[in-house]
């Protein structure tokens, strides 16, 4: 199963970094062990931010298929020791409920920034497909216009939940301004705003 799905998670984490600004290493093939089982640690690598060298982070997949408080508290050590704060963790099965102490520890404790994917979320480019609108994670000085231009404030604008799907594709953070881009069969495309609400 591994050797069918992994290749489509890896490739849907490549492209997600790449749309977020990273620079993501060249692609390697798939490690397996003498007895010709994936070994998904050895899939883990770092990305650079393309426009900063200094920003970094580390993309963790887990060799369980459940994801455990140990194997967070291992993938953050290991993102510690490789010099960044950020680290994506890649599991076959997630289950937040049993992980989401481990989840505050890490943050408040050290500073870590994690963020959690299993391999469904991961099997397409949500990105990409046709029913989905195009996104786009505004600065702050464009959510400044928006704000100006609506005559209103970030607390009365319609909100976006910080774990919906397209929210999680780009890592967006509360307080942020996200600019949707819907195709209209009367306008050409119609635009809306959403500011990411903590879920």
């Amino acid at each position: 199963m591994d050797r069918k799905i992994l290749p489509r998670v890896l490739h849907t984490v490549r492209c997600m970094l790449q749309k977020r600004g990273y620079v993501v290493p060249e692609q390697r093939e798939i490690p397996l062990n003498k007895h010709g089982l994936v070994v998904r640690e050895k899939l883990s690598f770092i990305a650079q931010k393309q426009d900063d060298e200094d920003v970094s982070l580390r993309v963790h997949f887990i060799d369980d298929s459940k994801l455990m408080s140990r194997d967070i508290e291992a993938a953050c050590d290991k993102t510690t020791k490789s010099g960044t704060k950020h680290v994506i963790i890649v599991a076959e099965i997630v289950v937040m409920s049993h992980i989401n102490n481990q989840i505050r520890t890490q943050t408040s404790k050290n500073g870590m920034h994690l963020e959690i994917f299993s391999f469904a979320e991961l099997m397409i480019d949500i990105t990409e497909h046709e029913l989905v609108p195009k996104h786009i994670v505004l600065s702050e000085e464009e959510k400044l216009a928006v704000l100006k231009r609506f005559c209103t404030t970030e607390a009365k604008m319609p909100k976006i939940k910080q774990n919906d799907p397209m929210a999680k594709f780009y890592n967006m953070q509360p307080g942020q301004m996200v600019q949707i881009l819907r195709k209209s069969p009367t306008s050409g495309s119609s635009e809306y705003y959403r500011v990411v609400e903590q879920t």
